[in-house]
């Protein structure tokens, strides 16, 4: 089992919620095999660990500081070092870019920049421009590389030395690019 030490902390606070509800609500409590499984599930892309034409794939939706920074304090529990990063921003987060590829900068070998849109017309959600995430990687020294199809940017990264891919910044990229890994 991979130790994700935010999940850690998000299982007891979702356990002290549940009992406090058993107690309010009056209904039964789980058996402890119910709950030992229950403590081993993860939702779909958060530190979601897949293997892939044998390299370690790990799906993790971290779109902001706080998430960004307990995914790489993850990483090291999990001997995972150093991935190549497939990543992108919904659009509305584009102000914080620099403070994001500066946690992102010390704990990953590579980054890819992708795009995703999700919706349609007026309601559609999109991505950063690559090109904007791409000039402040060079400002502060990542290499990185813009892909802006999905396929391609999960093809290029599989071609690279590195054992683990790590896709992250949103979990719109997240669940799409979920479908080409784990469906």
């Amino acid at each position: 089992d991979i130790a994700v030490t935010y999940q850690q902390a998000n299982w007891s606070l979702g356990l002290a919620v549940y009992k406090f509800i058993v107690s309010r609500d009056h209904i039964q409590m789980a058996n402890n095999l119910q709950l030992a499984r229950a403590k081993t599930q993860f939702p779909p892309g958060r530190f979601e660990v897949s293997v892939y034409k044998g390299k370690t794939v790990i799906l993790d939706g971290a779109h902001n500081e706080q998430k960004l920074t307990a995914l790489f304090d993850s990483l090291p529990a999990s001997s995972l070092n150093k991935p190549i990063i497939i990543f992108s921003l919904r659009e509305n987060r584009d102000q914080k870019i620099a403070e994001y590829l500066q946690i992102i900068k010390d704990h990953c070998s590579q980054i890819v920049l992708t795009t995703f849109a999700v919706g349609q017309d007026a309601r559609s959600i999109k991505s950063v421009d690559p090109e904007v995430v791409k000039r402040h990687a060079d400002e502060i020294g990542i290499l990185a590389t813009i892909i802006t199809n999905q396929q391609d940017a999960f093809s290029f990264a599989l071609s690279q030395e590195y054992d683990t891919i790590l896709i992250t910044g949103s979990l719109y990229l997240v669940s799409e690019m979920r479908k080409l890994i784990v469906d």
